[in-house]
């Protein structure tokens, strides 16, 4: 297994430090391979404190997948999807379990109030809707 490749991004100077509270904290941020790919993490250093030199906390998490362009038969659905979006007026939306590339089917959908309105989820398929309820623990019909 290749180990991850880390690029530095363009720094940006004079943040302010919660432990000293100057303007003087320094932030890198990390890219996955290029500085045009995801940020990863920051590294934060003060040099008016000192915190961060020791030990600075940055931990790298596993990079999000890079998406391919998908099954050619996952392609023709979500173009017919989009089509058939178009005509009700609706936005065609992706299934919200995980990295499923299929498009989300209105019939499957499940809504979850809120504090600031109302969430709604697709799912492509009664399966990827039941295994995303069971891990957020939230009760499902059908």
């Amino acid at each position: 297994m290749k180990p991850p490749l880390i690029v530095a991004g363009e720094p940006e100077f004079h943040c302010w430090c919660a432990v000293c509270q100057l303007p003087s904290r320094v932030r890198v941020p990390l890219h996955h391979r290029t500085t045009a790919g995801p940020v990863v993490n920051v590294l934060e250093v003060c040099p008016g404190c000192g915190t961060g030199h020791d030990r600075p906390s940055v931990t790298v998490t596993d990079a999000p997948r890079e998406r391919r362009a998908g099954h050619p038969l996952a392609r023709l659905v979500r173009a017919l999807h989009g089509r058939v979006c178009a005509r009700k007026g609706l936005r065609p939306l992706a299934c919200a379990f995980g990295d499923c590339q299929w498009p989300g089917l209105y019939r499957l959908e499940h809504t979850v109030p809120g504090e600031d309105g109302t969430w709604r989820y697709v799912f492509c398929r009664k399966a990827h809707r039941r295994a995303w309820a069971e891990a957020n623990r939230l009760r499902v019909s059908g």
